[in-house]
């Protein structure tokens, strides 16, 4: 009797195998080739903290700075190289990110996540924030783009008022996450 229950346990198991392989519940994910379709889930994260604030220094007023500060966080589908992203696998991708920070008093500043540095393209990304004297404040910001393999998303800053003033960042985060 005990060998029936062992050969219907295995017959149940390979049974339940094949259901959730048909089923996609079994990732699979091919590096080889861009191009494939990928079922597991592609992410990408990147952030850092500090304490003391991290100084960006701006290039001038209406030029947006790359922040290069930034850490690799858990990463799925993408390559992280000094503060930047490299999409692997085309698709629609959902982007969080937040920063606290405080600039100039009385300056505007504007900050997005930006798709191959052009700030253009990248405008559903983006967030305008005024700062005032000794203000520290947060800002965050939700939003889907198409990217194709070897997009990069770098995280844009700049100055959009006179005088300029170097932000001092207090803590960023970046998730990226592929929605299609």
């Amino acid at each position: 009797m005990e060998h029936y229950k062992t050969l219907f346990l295995m017959i149940s198991l390979a049974v339940l195998g094949l259901f959730l392989a048909g089923c996609g519940a079994y990732d699979e994910i091919v590096l080889d080739s861009p191009d494939k379709v990928v079922n597991l889930p592609v992410y990408a994260s990147m952030w850092n903290r500090s304490s003391a604030g991290v100084e960006v220094v701006l290039g001038g007023v209406g030029n947006y700075t790359n922040i290069t500060h930034l850490r690799e966080g858990e990463i799925n589908g993408f390559n992280y190289t000094d503060s930047v992203l490299t999409v692997l696998y085309p698709g629609s991708y959902k982007i969080d990110w937040f920063m606290s920070f405080s600039g100039g008093n009385n300056n505007q500043y504007g900050m997005l996540v930006a798709r191959n540095y052009n700030q253009n393209i990248s405008r559903p990304c983006y967030v305008q924030r005024d700062t005032g004297a000794g203000s520290k404040g947060v800002v965050s910001a939700s939003c889907i783009l198409m990217l194709n393999a070897s997009d990069t998303l770098s995280f844009l800053i700049e100055d959009e008022a006179n005088p300029l003033a170097n932000p001092t960042i207090y803590s960023i985060g970046v998730s990226v996450l592929r929605v299609d």
